[in-house]
């Protein structure tokens, strides 16, 4: 592959920027054994920069993290190894522990958490989990906002908190399915 690598560049003359030698190396094998090549989904791979949340959640729930910057500080307090019984990213949630104590080692393929006012059930069940599908209803309203705040949510507006609700999920939320109540336009 190297030799291969080298020879085009010498064929070349180098005067193609053909990129860093990891993306050299992905196009060769991609070229010349795309059969064997099996793309991973893009949350193997976790930035704290890009994900703050996380950064400050110490429970491991990616292959990769990456802190960069600011996020550094949080390195010491990150739980490496998963442990048995899993943690749980936000450990101090009755609703989900009741629920894994209750499901054990044989949860639905899909559970229906019904309106959701906190993050908290969710992200435990998705990390300890990994087959499950989660659902929940976003119910938008100034009457349930104050219930959603935590101490680190910057904001009451509605489209915000969702976002922030789906960060906080980080690499589990693509297995989140959101059902919506009521429009932004209303809020």
């Amino acid at each position: 592959m190297f030799e291969t690598i080298a020879d085009y560049i010498h064929r070349t003359n180098a005067s193609i920027d053909l990129g860093p030698d990891e993306s050299l190396i992905i196009n060769q094998l991609w070229n010349s054994f795309p059969q064997s090549v099996t793309f991973i989904p893009g949350d193997f791979n976790v930035s704290m920069t890009q994900a703050p949340d996380w950064a400050r959640n110490p429970i491991m729930q990616s292959f990769i993290y990456h802190f960069i910057r600011k996020s550094k500080k949080h390195i010491e307090n990150c739980e490496w190894q998963r442990q048995d019984p899993l943690q749980l990213p936000y450990s101090q949630n009755q609703r989900s522990k009741k629920l894994i104590a209750a499901w054990k080692d044989s949860p639905p393929a899909h559970y229906d958490m019904g309106e959701i006012l906190r993050v908290e059930p969710v992200a435990n069940l998705l990390a300890v989990y990994p087959e499950l599908t989660v659902s929940g209803t976003w119910k938008h309203g100034l009457a349930i906002n104050e219930d959603r705040l935590t101490p680190d949510d910057d904001t009451s507006i509605p489209y915000l908190m969702l976002s922030r609700f789906l960060i906080r999920l980080g690499v589990n939320a693509r297995r989140f399915q959101l059902n919506t109540a009521g429009s932004l336009a209303n809020d």
